[in-house]
């Protein structure tokens, strides 16, 4: 009789102790699932005053948000750095009138990086003449630098003939 009583107490302790460390093993993927949540809408956030600083010619934001060895790079070869974005930004003969992004998806790698991709359309004007772009792909690099979301670098691709 003590042989069945310590064997449905070695159970039913078996049993609790297995439920709450199950119960322990779900806590971090939620916390985890949080945790992205709120990176990504972070660096949506940072997304778009990225874009609203280039329509709105916002020299002093694009600083901020853009890492000191921010690059772009096109799938030709073509690249520019944080210095050459901001004086185009600046150039009174260009204008961004409208970046329109579509599919924006973003991806957290950790705490301190995150990649947006998606697609875009700018629309803008060069010497008085008006012009669209085609549609575009575009993977933006983020890296939390100083505690704040930084665009460390942006690659484009052309999405081809459709």
């Amino acid at each position: 009789m003590q042989t069945i009583a310590l064997r449905v107490f070695a159970a039913i302790a078996t049993f609790i102790i297995g439920t709450a460390l199950a119960s322990v093993a779900h806590i971090p993927r939620f916390v985890r699932s949080s945790s992205d949540a709120l990176i990504k809408q972070e660096v949506l956030d940072v997304d778009s005053k990225y874009l609203r600083a280039h329509e709105q010619r916002d020299t002093a934001a694009l600083d901020r948000i853009l890492a000191d060895d921010f690059t772009i790079t096109r799938d030709d070869g073509y690249s520019t750095n944080k210095a050459e974005r901001l004086s185009l930004v600046e150039d009174p003969d260009f204008t961004y009138l409208s970046i329109d992004t579509y599919q924006v998806k973003v991806h957290v790698n950790d705490d301190t990086e995150a990649v947006v991709t998606g697609k875009a359309r700018i629309t803008g004007r060069y010497m008085d003449r008006e012009f669209t772009s085609p549609p575009y792909r575009f993977i933006r690099t983020y890296e939390k630098q100083q505690g704040q979301w930084r665009i460390a670098s942006v690659r484009v691709s052309s999405l081809g003939r459709r």
